[in-house]
Formats: C-alpha cells, sequence, structure tokens
C-alpha cells in the first residue's frame, strides 16, 4: 500500500513537471541567420512566444550574458519578422532570450555579429 502510494505521488510529480517543462516549448525562435552584419538592429524573423513576454538582446562574450542592448515586446503566438533596435557600437557576440511575462528565460539563440 505504502508503495503504490509513493508512486502514484511520484506518477503525479513527474506529469505536473512535464506540463511546466513542455510550457516552455512553445517559445522558440523561427529560422534566423545565426551571422549578422553590425548596424542599429538585429533581425531574429518569426519568434514564437507561448504566452508573450519580452524579446531581449543582450551582450555574450565567453558564455556570459551581460547587458541589455535592446528589447521588442511579444505577443503571444508567432510574432513575424521581429526586428530588435541596438546601439552601434563594438560588440562581437550577442544573445537572444525570450523572456515570460513571469521573467522566466524561455528560450535562447547566439548570434554572431561581423
Amino acid at each position: 500500500m505504502k508503495l503504490s502510494m509513493t508512486l502514484a505521488a511520484a506518477a503525479t510529480a513527474i506529469a505536473a513537471s512535464a506540463g511546466v517543462a513542455s510550457a516552455a516549448d512553445y517559445s522558440y525562435f523561427g529560422l534566423i541567420d545565426e551571422e549578422q552584419n553590425r548596424g542599429s538592429r538585429i533581425e531574429l524573423g518569426t519568434v514564437r512566444a507561448d504566452a508573450g513576454g519580452i524579446l531581449e538582446i543582450r551582450q555574450f562574450h565567453r558564455g556570459v550574458v551581460g547587458d541589455v542592448l535592446g528589447s521588442v515586446a511579444l505577443k503571444a503566438g508567432a510574432n513575424n519578422q521581429v526586428q530588435v533596435p541596438v546601439p552601434d557600437t563594438n560588440f562581437n557576440d550577442v544573445i537572444a532570450q525570450i523572456v515570460s511575462p513571469t521573467g522566466e528565460v524561455l528560450a535562447t539563440r547566439e548570434i554572431d555579429i561581423n
């Protein structure tokens, strides 16, 4: 009896965590050019945000995520032709992050700047 209760509790926990994990899977980047020329914007094409949120472009150097360079609001669902204005400064790598309304990072994509 005790074993069956433990198994039931474990199954419930797994089912609950699977729902949370799959929710994040619905926010993602479509096909984008992962190498872009230096300029005043980063072009990301189609971005899907399950519950809306913000798309942030941050400095990214040697695996360390840095300051926000630019951001745009995302609506729930597909956001087409997403472009994020950024300062035309000297940086080589950035990381794009889809951030949920609660502040959770749902998806990331590294972009090299030429």
